[in-house]
């Protein structure tokens, strides 16, 4: 069995109210993390997230951000999930954001990529390294690409890898 099936099997097994012992948003998101990395369209994803909500297993900002990385292609449904960490009384961090982006780079929506980085500068979010690779692989062209890098890397103070 692979790792996230023995994740799957221990958090199955971990029983509930009736056996003293009940899953939590930790052992949540370790699952919810190794199943992210199976890539089956999300759908195992989903229906755990689906459980955890049914469970009354509060979402923390670890899972938000997992399940805004699984809306690859998917701009709306990201912004979705922003909007219910925050409505949740979450703060987004640069660890939000990067998927964010990387949703808008999937669905080649570069103006709003570059809304997100507003927002982030707004909310005086540091860009890393990733937010400017992410950013460079949404534009359309290159010389777009390479005028956002510039610029953003040299604002920032941040170094290319």
């Amino acid at each position: 069995a692979g790792q996230w099936e023995q994740a799957l099997a221990l958090l199955q097994s971990l029983g509930g109210r009736e056996r003293g012992v009940e899953a939590d948003v930790i052992s949540y998101n370790a699952v919810l993390s190794s199943v992210l990395a199976r890539d089956d369209g999300g759908s195992l994803f989903n229906k755990l997230l689906a459980e955890m909500r049914q469970k009354g297993v509060q979402m923390d900002e670890i899972t938000y951000n997992l399940a805004i990385s699984t809306q690859a292609g998917d701009a709306e449904a990201a912004k979705r999930f922003l909007e219910e960490l925050r409505g949740s009384g979450l703060e987004a961090t640069v660890r939000t954001f990067n998927p964010l982006i990387s949703a808008c780079a999937e669905s080649r929506e570069w103006q709003e990529a570059l809304g997100f980085l507003a927002e982030m500068d707004g909310s005086q979010i540091r860009p890393d390294t990733m937010t400017c690779n992410r950013l460079i692989s949404v534009c359309d062209s290159w010389e777009l690409a390479l005028c956002l890098a510039a610029e953003e890397m040299k604002a920032r103070h941040i170094a290319a890898d």
